[in-house]
């Protein structure tokens, strides 16, 4: 098990979720078959927009 980064903002919108699954420092997600997003506003929406 590996932490693939640390983020803070001030707030979770898509464009922050966005940012850190695009961030250059996590190469080599293909494909995510399952995604917890309970409570997490703006993630679903950056899911749908990468994968």
């Amino acid at each position: 098990k590996e932490i693939l980064g640390l983020y803070l903002s001030e707030s979770e919108d898509a464009n922050f979720w966005l940012s850190v699954l695009t961030d250059p420092d996590n190469p080599g997600v293909e494909d995510i078959l399952i995604a917890a997003v309970h409570g997490l506003s703006g993630f679903p929406e950056a899911v749908h927009s990468i994968f």
